[in-house]
């Protein structure tokens, strides 16, 4: 009986299949050799299939119509109305509700292309009275209820993006009717342009939008187990594989997208091949990329494209079209060279105050699987034993904005610091380990502090929580992130060709603290909160579609040794006494709870050019008001050698530090801990 309903099954999937040609079988087959491989695998247990078609609907509807300028509410609900279609497609490998979604799809795309074409929507008046509705990052969009009102409320984009445009152009605050109307011609056909670009990727072929529509349909069967599961294209798994390079092939230009489509060069990498052109000047705008033979304009790239254009192997040489600020137009053509990756770097200085104190900054835990005398604890390592010989009083480990790599450069990372001992535990499916500091003595026994905030993620935490359970540092700063759970990366194969399709990354580990506790979605709270204006709700896994619910393990393991000693308590009450009579900690609250309630309001914009920008006016920040005294400030010792960047970098560490809030009273708390230990 089962195996005659599995075959009327399959014939009805094969059925359907055969009705629309427009999607490749192969491509549903892949989708649901996709969700098959997570399933499988993923920590959680399958998803209860009615709540996961509802997030796989709700996750495409947004990857597809992300401000929703393409569909009404109706086409919302008739995509939704297939929904329950999903399960037997992902087990059977058909096409019925990829085939009806994107069919509502193509629809509304070549509806949309033919407004957008149309110059009548293009020929606006700003001065007639007009508003657009902002929603902030925690509201869901509305979507309108008829074609003529998604026709009004692409008009309005477009006046918003025109006149966003305007405001960004302004020398200052000072702008006029006049002075936008002499300028309207040239801002809305930048703006055209770079939704002609946007339209042609889709326009290309049927094939070509199929392509991209199956793309983010394979990503939303993967973000709807959790936000760290995730679907990659050949093309971006080649892009995330070349950014974790040691060494990559670069322009060594630095770009900024100023405006929509209007980039500028900000900056030259020390030892590239830009950095030898003296024609190529920060301000330099770019008004054409060409490579390959193709020329293209800067309004026809996403920021992301654009940098990958200058920073990866392929192609060999990039040809610019640059305006220089004298309004003269240069063309250069930079050949790539081989340079260090920056963004793994250590910065280490040594910090002279009325203490001497060692600062290391580590941006992420890397580790070189090919080269195993390549990571960055055996590079710390080497960082403190320099630091060893400057007699400094206390070490600061610096981990904001660290999103965390590999969990076993972590755990080696912690044993410089201990001296034996479990760790941490790591749970998955198939078992359950506790990670232990197999060394039998640390390189480090001083004072430590390590700092965090809302962006210090995963690897970054859980060396906090291995930190935390021995007791062996002050944790400092702002509340964490939030990830205690790991990933596994790796690519999807067509069983049949052996051809690879994507590749995936697969969340199959839990973390939990020795007590059995995870910090999974609040994070871990610091010993000494350190107001930054990064509100944790906003910026943090809680606030992650999908994102696991927190759990206990159970298991309690017990340190056999003592913990340090650290007078926590004695530290704080003196800290939070001089953070609340300074103006900068102050500030930093209300720019946060500022921040929480932008994100959460729901606000209508004039779209009249002189409300618009008084809507738009913020008061420049007044450093004076909130910076620390000249005379107040660190006299700077650099350590040379120790930086991995050399003199550049140095300079960027001093210029970042001198007025940074949170690691000046992080000096403060190191020069209390060590006058508390004098005292003693």
């Amino acid at each position: 009986m089962h195996r005659f309903l599995l075959i009327l099954l399959l014939s009805l999937v094969q059925a359907v299949m055969a009705m629309s040609q427009k999607i490749d079988p192969m491509l549903c087959q892949q989708a649901a050799q996709l969700h098959g491989t997570i399933s499988e695998f993923h920590v959680t247990r399958n998803q209860n299939s009615l709540e996961y078609n509802k997030r796989v609907v709700e996750k495409l509807i947004s990857k597809l119509d992300h401000y929703g300028i393409l569909f009404t509410q109706a086409d919302v609900e008739a995509i939704k109305a297939e929904k329950n279609n999903i399960s037997l497609d992902l087990i059977l490998g058909g096409c019925s509700f990829a085939s009806a979604a994107f069919d509502i799809y193509q629809k509304k795309i070549m509806a949309f292309d033919s407004v957008m074409k149309l110059d009548a929507t293009w020929r606006t008046d700003f001065s007639v009275r007009d508003s657009i509705t902002l929603f902030g990052s925690l509201n869901k969009l509305i979507y309108e209820k008829s074609e003529d009102e998604l026709k009004q409320k692409i008009i309005r984009r477009i006046k918003y993006l025109t006149l966003i445009d305007y405001q960004t152009s302004l020398d200052s605050v000072q702008g006029s009717l006049e002075d936008f109307q002499a300028k309207q011609d040239s801002l809305i056909s930048g703006i055209r342009q770079m939704e002609a670009c946007r339209m042609a990727h889709f326009m290309s072929s049927e094939e070509a939008l199929v392509q991209s529509f199956m793309e983010d349909y394979m990503r939303a069967i993967a973000d709807s187990f959790d936000p760290h599961t995730n679907y990659m294209t050949i093309k971006e798994m080649e892009d995330f594989e070349f950014s974790l390079s040691e060494e990559i092939y670069s322009t060594g230009l630095v770009v900024d997208e100023v405006r929509n489509g209007v980039y500028v060069v900000v900056g030259k990498i020390p030892g590239s091949a830009a950095d030898d052109m003296d024609q190529i000047k920060e301000g330099d705008e770019i008004l054409k990329v060409k490579y390959n033979g193709k020329d293209i304009h800067p309004a026809c790239l996403e920021a992301a494209e654009l940098m990958n254009l200058l920073n990866n192997p392929e192609p060999e040489e990039v040809s610019l079209n640059l305006k220089k600020r004298s309004g003269k137009i240069e063309n250069v053509t930079i050949r790539k060279s081989l340079i260090e990756n920056l963004s793994n770097e250590i910065g280490t200085l040594v910090l002279e105050d009325s203490i001497r104190v060692g600062y290391i900054s580590l941006p992420s835990f890397y580790r070189n699987m090919d080269n195993p005398n390549s990571n960055s604890s055996q590079d710390i390592a080497t960082q403190v034993l320099k630091l060893r010989t400057k007699n400094t009083d206390g070490l600061i480990i610096d981990l904001r904005y660290n999103g965390g790599g590999s969990v076993q450069e972590a755990v080696d990372l912690a044993s410089l610091f201990l001296s034996g001992g479990p760790l941490i535990q790591e749970v998955s499916r198939e078992e359950n380990m506790t990670l232990r500091d197999k060394n039998k003595g640390a390189i480090y026994t001083g004072k430590l502090i390590v700092l965090v905030n809302t962006l210090s993620a995963s690897a970054s935490e859980m060396f906090v929580s291995m930190m935390k359970a021995h007791g062996r540092a002050l944790i400092v700063g702002n509340q964490t992130f939030g990830k205690a759970s790991g990933q596994l990366m790796g690519p999807l194969t067509n069983p049949d060709t052996d051809q690879e399709f994507g590749a995936l990354k697969l969340t199959v580990m839990r973390y939990y603290d020795l007590d059995g506790k995870t910090f999974q979605r609040t994070g871990i709270t610091p010993d000494i909160v350190i107001p930054d204006g990064f509100p944790h709700t906003l910026f943090s896994e809680e606030n992650q579609d999908y994102a696991l619910e927190p759990n206990e393990y159970g298991k309690n393991i017990r340190l056999k040794r003592s913990p340090f000693e650290i007078p926590k308590n004695q530290l704080k009450t003196i800290s939070d006494q001089r953070q609340n009579s300074n103006a900068i900690y102050h500030s930093l609250k209300i720019f946060s709870d500022s921040i929480t309630q932008e994100m959460k309001s729901i606000k209508s914009v004039p779209l009249t050019v002189d409300e618009f920008i008084k809507t738009f006016y913020y008061e420049p920040y007044d450093s004076a008001k909130y910076d620390y005294p000249v005379d107040d400030r660190f006299k700077l010792e650099v350590v040379s050698g120790l930086t991995q960047f050399g003199h550049e970098t140095d300079e960027q560490l001093r210029y970042g530090i001198a007025s940074d809030a949170t690691l000046r009273e992080a000096i403060h708390i190191l020069r209390d801990w060590k006058r508390l230990g004098d005292e003693r």
